[in-house]
């Protein structure tokens, strides 16, 4: 998400400075977080960090693979005469 969100506002911003557009998207949205705390177990503590860690590498894996098919989807524009 954030390659995308830095994309489109390298794309904006490109397109504001030759003053094509005057277009302002917001990087982030801010709320209100509330945090309980929850007494767990040093296994259940361990469990769970093994659980993100597992969620995380297949995220990053998947940027990787949408990374990838950006590269190859730019390669493939081409301009019309």
């Amino acid at each position: 998400m954030a390659i995308y969100l830095c994309f489109l506002q390298h794309i904006i911003g490109s397109l504001s400075a030759r003053g094509k557009a005057a277009v302002v998207v917001p990087t982030g949205q801010y709320f209100d977080i509330k945090i309980e705390y929850v007494a767990i177990t040093p296994e259940a503590f361990q469990q769970k960090i093994a659980d993100f860690s597992n969620r995380l590498s297949g995220y990053f894996a998947q940027g990787k693979t949408l990374e990838t098919a950006i590269l190859d989807n730019l390669k493939k524009l081409k301009i019309e005469k």
